[in-house]
C-alpha cells in the first residue's frame, strides 16, 4: 500500500474514532480531560495536558499510563518489549487546575509503529473529607503515528 493511501486511511479512521469518542464523552458526567499537547508528539514520547474543569471536585492520579492501539476489533493495550515502570507518586489536582506531563515510552514500548493510538489514564475522585471514593474515570486522547 502506498504512503498516500495509508495516510488517507488513517485520517478516515481517526475522524471516525474521534467522532465515536465524542459521542461517548458526551454521555459521561466528566470533569477531567486529557489532551496531547500540540507539537510534542514523536514515535517515543509526547506531552499531555490534564485539566480539572470542575468547580469543587478533587481528583487523584499517578504517573501510570497505558498506550492503546486501534484495530478493527477496537482499542487494545499496545504491548512493548518491556513491562511498565512508573513511580508510585500520587498527584492531586485541584478544581480549575491544569498540569502538563511528558511521557517517554521508549524504555517500555520502543518506537511506536505507524497507527492510531491513545494515551489512557485512570483518575479517581476524592471526597471532601479527603477519603478516596470508589468512583474512577478513564480519560484518554487519541493520536496518530505517521509512517
Amino acid at each position: 500500500m502506498s504512503k498516500g493511501k495509508m495516510r488517507i486511511g488513517l485520517i478516515v479512521l481517526l475522524v471516525t474514532v474521534m467522532f465515536c469518542g465524542l459521542i461517548v464523552q458526551l454521555k459521561q458526567d466528566t470533569w477531567m480531560s486529557i489532551s496531547v499537547k500540540e507539537g510534542t508528539l514523536s514515535k517515543t514520547n509526547l506531552t499531555y495536558v490534564i485539566t480539572n474543569t470542575s468547580e469543587d471536585k478533587l481528583y487523584q492520579y499517578g504517573h501510570g499510563y497505558v498506550i492503546e492501539q486501534w484495530s478493527f476489533f477496537g482499542w487494545t493495550e499496545y504491548h512493548g518489549p518491556q513491562r511498565q515502570t512508573t513511580t508510585a507518586e500520587l498527584m492531586v489536582i485541584q478544581p480549575g487546575e491544569v498540569r502538563e506531563y511528558t511521557v517517554d515510552w521508549s524504555h517500555r514500548y520502543g518506537e511506536l509503529p505507524p497507527g492510531l493510538y491513545r494515551l489512557h489514564k485512570v483518575i479517581e475522585i476524592i471526597d471532601f473529607d479527603g477519603e478516596k471514593t470508589s468512583n474512577s474515570q478513564d480519560v484518554h486522547d487519541t493520536f496518530i503515528i505517521w509512517p
